[in-house]
């Protein structure tokens, strides 16, 4: 009797296992079925998106194409009468460096020569400086990139170069041979862009600002782009350069920088542009002991012993005198500007 209790026991667990197994292989087919449905789904998705990609870039590249030949791109003859095709692409200004140097007299020719010289890149809020500027804090240096807007030559430029001058001379260049616009960082080029490697100092994500140093800008000059110095790739320690160069920067002597008035500025002289007034005093004998003058000034001083100028930095105007005979460059007074 207990056999049998025992097998019918046995037989109706198997039954019960069989029926388990069964509807288990019954769920996983349906859960299958619907994977493989979900994967048809996305991959038909997938297709989709990647089709509405491919039909935005071909649009979006013959709305340029179609731009470019009907607003900007001209047939033009060239000075040599022939005729070719001009791209002219439209650039809008990211925002405008506030810099520690009002006017192009005092102005170094080459961003380093001034260490102390800071300057504010004010970012537009067009671009979105809160998120543009994210992580650029992260970098010590940055290549500024922007317009020599207060070149005297801009008037006389066409769109295909017509009467555009290939050869320059360096002011540095002690040969006296000119040399092609493309060979030195003459501001007088076929475009008028520059590019200056800075120290950063600050990002301010809230006003949309970067404080940089170690420019050679002028106040309110046209920013078009801020990309981060790579030292890992950028740095050439093995570069050359022409023996006029490198001629230039050992004749480099520096004048010694004396005061007759008081060696103090007014209060809050640098604060546009986030400089103490330890730093702007700096600054001045930095500038004055480079001496600034032109060419066409030093050459028209003839025998004279001295020469006296004046210079406008953070807004101060700065009367000095140079003795050629000792090297020495003295400053005479220094008045207060208001900044615009």
């Amino acid at each position: 009797m207990t056999r049998l209790s025992t097998s019918a026991t046995s037989a109706a667990g198997l039954v019960a296992a069989g029926g388990a197994l069964i509807f288990a292989a019954g769920v996983i087919g349906s859960l299958k079925n619907n994977v493989r449905t979900l994967e048809a789904l996305l991959a038909h998705e997938t297709e989709k998106r990647l089709a509405e990609r491919t039909g935005r870039i071909r649009a979006e590249k013959k709305l340029e194409e179609t731009t470019l030949n009907n607003n900007q791109g001209k047939d033009t003859s060239s000075s040599d009468g022939e005729h070719e095709r001009l791209l002219d692409y439209t650039m809008y200004t990211l925002g405008t460096c506030r810099s520690c140097f009002p006017r192009r007299n005092g102005t170094p020719r080459q961003s380093g020569i001034a260490d102390i010289a800071k300057g504010v890149i004010e970012i537009r809020p067009a671009a979105n400086p809160s998120s543009c500027l994210q992580g650029l804090q992260g970098y010590s240096h940055v290549w500024v990139i922007y317009v020599f807007h207060l070149n005297t030559n801009l008037a006389k430029r066409s769109p295909n170069f017509n009467g555009l001058k290939g050869l320059v001379s360096p002011p540095r260049n002690t040969t006296g041979k000119k040399v092609g616009s493309l060979a030195c960082r003459s501001p007088h080029r076929p475009n008028p862009i520059g590019l200056t490697l800075c120290r950063l100092h600050d990002v301010n994500l809230d006003k949309g600002t970067v404080t940089i140093s170690g420019l050679d800008v002028v106040d309110g000059t046209p920013i078009l782009d801020l990309k981060p110095y790579l030292p890992m790739t950028e740095c050439a320690p093995m570069a050359t350069v022409p023996s006029w160069v490198e001629t230039s920067y050992e004749e480099n002597d520096r004048l010694f920088v004396v005061w007759e008035c008081n060696r103090e500025v007014p209060e809050g002289a640098g604060d546009y542009v986030n400089m103490s007034e330890d730093e702007v005093l700096e600054l001045i004998d930095n500038v004055l002991s480079l001496d600034i003058r032109s060419r066409h000034q030093k050459n028209a001083g003839g025998a004279s012993s001295s020469w006296e100028g004046e210079v406008e930095l953070c807004y101060l105007t700065i009367q000095y005198i140079i003795n050629l005979d000792h090297q020495v460059v003295t400053v005479k007074s220094i008045t207060k500007s208001d900044v615009p």
